[in-house]
C-alpha cells in the first residue's frame, strides 16, 4: 500500500457522515466488521485524545461489495508510544483480511496524516497495546477508492444534484491522475442550493495552485 495523488468530492443537497462503533474499556479484545461505502466512515481509538486502554487487541475488518474497488484509509492523526519495530503499541493496517496479510504499523506521532490504499477489497485494522504507557491513539477515516470521474475528462459533462449523495473524483482515483488533464463538470440543482464538499484531496503543491488545481465556480462559467 502506498500514498497516492488523488481527489474525491461529494455533490449533494445534504451530506452526513456516520461514526463507526469503537471497542471499549470492557471489550479490549473486540472484533468488528464493516462494509465500506463511498461516504467516509470515521473511526477513533477508544479513549481518543485522552489515552487508549492497556492490554488492548481490537480489530476491524473492512470490505467492499464490489471486488474491483479498493479501500482508502486516511489516518488523520496518530499518537503512540514509540518503540523499536512497534513492539509496544501500534495501529496495524493490513492489506487483506487477516494478520498474515502485508502490514504497515504506525507507532509514532503523526499530525499531518498518512494515506493507505489497499490492493484489493479487504483491509484489517488492529489496535494493539501493552500493559503500560498509554498515548492518545488515532483518528482515521475510510471509504471506497474508485474512479467516479465519468466523461468529464474527455468533454464537458453535465451532472444533476439530488437529495441522494453523488460522488465525483479525479480520473484513476485512488491512483495518480494523469499529466496534462483538463477535466470539467457542470453541476446543476434546479432552484435549490447546492452543497459541494471536498472529502479528500492529495494534489501536487505549487505556488498559488500554479501546478495542479481544483477550481469550483459559483455559476456556469
Amino acid at each position: 500500500m502506498a500514498g497516492k495523488i488523488c481527489l474525491v468530492i461529494a455533490c449533494v443537497l445534504m451530506l452526513s457522515h456516520k461514526v463507526n462503533s469503537q471497542c471499549s474499556a470492557t471489550s479490549r479484545r473486540a472484533t468488528e466488521t464493516d462494509t465500506v461505502n463511498a461516504e467516509p466512515t470515521y473511526l477513533t481509538s477508544p479513549g481518543w485524545k485522552t489515552a487508549y486502554y492497556s492490554n488492548t487487541d481490537c480489530r476491524w475488518t473492512l470490505s467492499v461489495t464490489d471486488v474491483s474497488h479498493k479501500i482508502v484509509v486516511d489516518v488523520m492523526e496518530s499518537y503512540f508510544e514509540g518503540s523499536p519495530g512497534c513492539s509496544y503499541d501500534y495501529l496495524g493496517i493490513y492489506d487483506g483480511n487477516s494478520l498474515s496479510s502485508t502490514a504497515t504499523k504506525l507507532c509514532n506521532n503523526l499530525r499531518s496524516g498518512q494515506l493507505f490504499v489497499s490492493s484489493g477489497p479487504n483491509v484489517m485494522l488492529r489496535l494493539k497495546s501493552d500493559f503500560s504507557v498509554n498515548y492518545p491513539g488515532f483518528s482515521l477515516r475510510y471509504f471506497i477508492g474508485t474512479d467516479y470521474a465519468g466523461t468529464g475528462c474527455t468533454a464537458m459533462q453535465t451532472l444533476t444534484a439530488t437529495s441522494t449523495v453523488q460522488y465525483l473524483s479525479s480520473p484513476n482515483f485512488p491512483d495518480e491522475y494523469d499529466s496534462a488533464n483538463d477535466c470539467e463538470w457542470t453541476i446543476t440543482s434546479g432552484s435549490k442550493s447546492l452543497r459541494i464538499e471536498v472529502i479528500f484531496a492529495d494534489m501536487l503543491d505549487g505556488e498559488v495552485c500554479y501546478s495542479d488545481q481544483l477550481l469550483i465556480y459559483d455559476g456556469n462559467e
